[in-house]
């Protein structure tokens, strides 16, 4: 049981290396103006939808990470890493369940784009700020959007001090690789990691100003990000994250494949 739990996780965490090679492409083809689009997770889903074999590919995301929902709730709820108690535990454990959250809404909006084919048209951000606006018509609403925002601020910082303080080549010194190569892996990792937690923070800024302003607009994830950083500081920066975050989902599939899974 143990062997496969660990496959479906391993396999999950090589689907979110593809999907975040898919949205990093996507924005550098944009910005080297060949096309493509600065969009979020969900709005390159809706991309590849469009695409030959796109229904089957958008099948196999869906399964590979519907995995990955169930690692991030197993490691929230269990804790196989034997975390210590405290507000660093803390932390972390709420981060991998908002996260499980967020991923499962992208589940959801990859077996519907699968199934019926339906767009949005806008690149992912308006189921987004509708789930958004949803929250903000709860009691405390806003409140609870704030307290959101801090979580996605305190992963983002959590996996920059994993990626600078040396633990981060914990992931993958079992590997069976020479040092050189491990030594590209890990610098290929560091600079995936600052690219996604740049667009991280600027998520948490987003979802932190929909708090204070009760409008959920803008606040639809990578694509906001990404746009917000064209907007601020053109189009050469979003290139370089863009690239980043091809990084980032190359370094997901050395996880996936070299990494110890806590299971």
């Amino acid at each position: 049981m143990r062997n496969k739990k660990e496959k479906i996780a391993r396999f999950g965490i090589a689907t979110k290396g593809a999907v975040y090679c898919l949205v990093g492409g996507l924005a550098t083809m944009t910005a080297f103006n060949l096309g493509g689009e600065k969009t979020g997770v969900v709005g390159s889903l809706e991309y590849l939808s469009d695409q030959p074999f796109g229904q089957i590919l958008l099948g196999a995301i869906s399964l590979g990470l519907l995995g990955f929902v169930f690692w991030l709730f197993y490691v929230a709820f269990k804790d196989p890493e034997n975390n210590r108690k405290g507000v660093k535990m803390v932390i972390k454990r709420v981060g991998y369940f908002v996260s499980a959250l967020f991923h499962a809404f992208v589940v959801y909006s990859a077996l519907k784009l699968a199934l019926t084919s339906s767009k949005s048209g806008s690149g992912g951000g308006d189921g987004q700020e509708s789930l958004m606006q949803d929250l903000l018509n709860q009691p405390y609403g806003r409140i609870l959007t704030g307290f959101i925002a801090v979580v996605i601020l305190g992963k983002g910082i959590y996996d920059i001090y994993l990626a600078y303080s040396g633990k981060f080549r914990k992931k993958v010194k079992n590997a069976q690789l020479d040092y050189g190569t491990r030594k590209y892996i890990v610098e290929t990792g560091k600079v995936g990691y600052t690219a996604r937690d740049i667009v991280i923070a600027i998520i948490a800024y987003l979802t932190l100003k929909v708090a204070f302003t009760a409008n959920p607009e803008g606040s639809g994830g990578t694509g906001d990000a990404l746009t917000f950083l064209q907007n601020e500081m053109g189009s050469v920066v979003v290139a370089i994250i863009a690239i980043g975050l091809i990084a980032y989902g190359v370094f997901m599939f050395v996880i996936a494949r070299y990494s110890r899974i806590a299971i």
